[in-house]
């Protein structure tokens, strides 16, 4: 998908940042401000900053004039005012960071450039936290935790999974039409299936430029994928059985799964603001997390594809959760053993599926890790298990990389400058007008509703006892990897793909805050005695809900119809050549005579030495004619045009 994702980058925007505004109203009915002004002042604050996109143009056509930094003036007056409201409002010495924390927004602002949009949505982030922050300051004392148990959810875990992958089931078929869309996912497909049929690598074929893909490399006889082995050995059982399309829908329905556990044992460990945690609290915060999670366009997308982004993000909130149930007294001796595994083998298969990215989201838990050994909260048999499953994978990965490559210790990335020059990673700081890419806060804003980071910060300040860890886990690592977004090049541009699919693991402490903000809402709600009227109980959950919703239904017909046609393009060829039900046959691809890149298209297994139909680059000179000598025998067919293309013999 071409950046911005959406229809209409605005519509989409407006329809992200109205909802969170109104949701951010929701959570000020419900826990106001004291005095009541104060309330006023921040609220005034929000909505100011949410509409400003929108704003100049309104004031323009009743005939106003306004100065070249209208924007700026109007970010600078909401975070003034947004100090306003914490001096008034008690306890008052949160408006010294708050001072601090508009001045910080005031130089952001002049800093950045061409990101204005992005710089209104962090101002909105900043709110968040400031909520967050006057609600835990308020409430200090923290409940009493309840005993977790992940047994009496499982009824829960198993609708959140069902649920999950099967609207990346329904992406996947009505969108994305069940076929990869790029060469990146091609890639993945072709070490998974080498991987199905126990082999690191295959053989080059005959007349090797012809065959030549993006991201399969041919080199010194070898062929393989560019990519690590950890995704393409989980995708390997489901491509060996045909079914490769469910590969990232069961990985997204575990990712919820994983969401909802790290959001209900931070709800049982205590909330800041609630006085009394109940199984409510818990439950509610588990469903909720698990929602905002996986209903996220980017989300969706991308676990409809076969990209690795979804399983890095899974792998993340599962190394949280597991060791999160290792260090607690809650769990039993054997379930500690069997997260020690789940720890392991998570850690290990980000790190062997995106290693940078792998490596920087665990920094948190290996922080957390080394904290809990030191004060003895972990067992000798749950750390055994986590490095015997941790060790076992990354051994197999290492084995794999140096059959592939003849060395120790190399990725296929160190080769990939052989291939394609331009696609070797630069290290180099970020300029102001690159940040806007670097921390997508605008596309993000509608692509990864409804999470969003306000809500996100908001819900891990709540977070207290136990669960501080927690949030440091889910805190730590995304930061880390932002860090590393900051000076890699390729971050510094529009990210191809379904979304800003680099950032998804900053949804899942999105996700996990949401869920613990909002929880107490919900229970409120539900209440049936009370003595607050039935629209102060349950109004600050029905607009909640409602922005949510509303914002969802908005946001699809903007990015779910343009990926459509997007992949409805890409796919033309391939769909072309299904429905024609070739048989030993060739077909010649040629680039500026179908949408796709050739090096696309050329999708041929390596395992299938003599597959019903192959398809070629139509390059000029000695490599077609020694393909038409080599499979002379067969039809040779030519594929051409845009939106829907045509076969014609050759």
């Amino acid at each position: 998908m071409p950046y911005p994702y959406a229809a209409s980058l605005l519509e989409a925007l407006m329809a992200a940042q109205t909802s969170l505004a109104a949701v951010l109203t929701a959570l000020l009915w419900f826990r106001p401000l004291r005095p009541w002004p104060a309330s006023a002042l921040l609220l005034a604050s929000i909505w100011a900053v949410a509409i400003l996109p929108v704003e100049p143009n309104f004031l323009a056509g009743i005939g106003a004039h306004l100065a070249k930094d209208h924007v700026a003036w109007v970010m600078d007056c909401a975070g003034a005012v947004s100090v306003l409201s914490m001096i008034v409002a008690r306890p008052r010495w949160i408006a010294v960071p708050c001072a601090l924390g508009a001045w910080a927004l005031s130089r952001i602002t002049d800093w950045a450039q061409d990101a204005t949009l992005e710089v209104g949505a962090l101002h909105l982030v900043w709110f968040g936290l400031l909520l967050g922050l006057h609600a835990r300051s308020a409430h200090p004392c923290a409940p009493a935790p309840l005993p977790h148990s992940t047994a009496s959810h499982r009824l829960s875990d198993v609708v959140l999974f069902a649920a999950a992958a099967g609207l990346a089931l329904a992406v996947e078929h009505f969108v994305l039409f069940d076929m990869p869309g790029s060469g990146d996912e091609w890639a993945n497909m072709y070490q998974a299936d080498l991987l199905a049929h126990l082999k690191a690598y295959g053989t080059p074929p005959p007349c090797p430029d012809i065959f030549q893909s993006f991201w399969v490399f041919f080199y010194e006889g070898r062929s393989f994928s560019q990519y690590t082995p950890g995704w393409p050995l989980v995708l390997a059982p489901f491509q060996r059985l045909g079914l490769y399309w469910l590969a990232n829908p069961v990985v997204l329905g575990v990712l919820a799964v994983g969401v909802a556990r790290v959001a209900r044992r931070a709800a049982a460990a205590g909330l800041g603001g609630v006085s009394v945690v109940g199984e409510r609290h818990v439950a509610a915060a588990g469903v909720l997390a698990a929602a905002t999670a996986t209903l996220g366009a980017s989300m969706l997308l991308n676990g409809g594809s076969e990209y690795a982004h979804p399983m890095v993000a899974a792998g993340f909130v599962w190394s949280v959760e597991s060791l999160a149930a290792m260090s607690s007294p809650d769990t039993g001796a054997r379930r500690k053993w069997v997260n020690g595994l789940v720890l392991g083998s998570a850690s290990a298969l980000m790190a062997c599926a995106r290693p940078g990215e792998g490596v920087l989201l665990e920094i948190g838990v290996f922080l957390f890790f080394v904290y809990a050994l030191a004060r003895r909260r972990l067992g000798l048999r749950p750390v055994l298990a986590t490095a015997v499953s941790f060790a076992l994978l990354a051994g197999f990965t290492l084995v794999v990389l140096r059959l592939q490559l003849g060395a120790w210790f190399r990725t296929a990335y160190s080769i990939t400058g052989l291939f394609h020059p331009w696609a070797v990673m630069v290290l180099k700081a970020a300029r102001p007008q690159e940040m806007r890419h670097v921390v997508p806060l605008a596309t993000g804003a509608y692509m990864w509703w409804p999470a969003a980071p306000a809500l996100g910060v908001a819900g891990l300040l709540l977070m207290r006892g136990r669960a501080r860890a927690t949030a440091s886990m889910l805190a730590i690592g995304p930061l880390c990897l932002l860090g590393f977004f900051y000076f890699n090049g390729f971050l510094h541009a529009p990210a191809t793909g379904y979304g800003p699919r680099f950032h998804l693991p900053f949804v899942i402490p999105m996700a996990v805050g949401t869920g613990v903000l909002l929880a107490p809402l919900w229970v409120a709600a539900c209440r049936r005695w009370t003595d607050r009227s039935m629209l102060a109980t349950g109004g600050p959950a029905v607009i909640a809900i409602l922005a949510g919703v509303l914002g969802i239904v908005r946001i699809a017909p903007l990015v779910y119809p343009p990926a459509w046609a997007e992949m409805h393009r890409k796919t033309a060829p391939i769909r072309a050549i299904r429905a024609a039900r070739l048989h030993h046959a060739v077909v010649t691809v040629t680039r500026h005579e179908v949408y796709s890149d050739p090096l696309d298209l050329v999708q041929n297994y390596a395992s299938d030495t003599d597959p019903d139909v192959l398809i070629v680059h139509e390059w000029d000179g000695p490599q077609i004619a020694c393909g038409k000598e080599r499979w002379a025998d067969r039809q040779w067919w030519h594929v051409s045009g845009m939106d829907e293309a045509t076969l014609r013999p050759e």
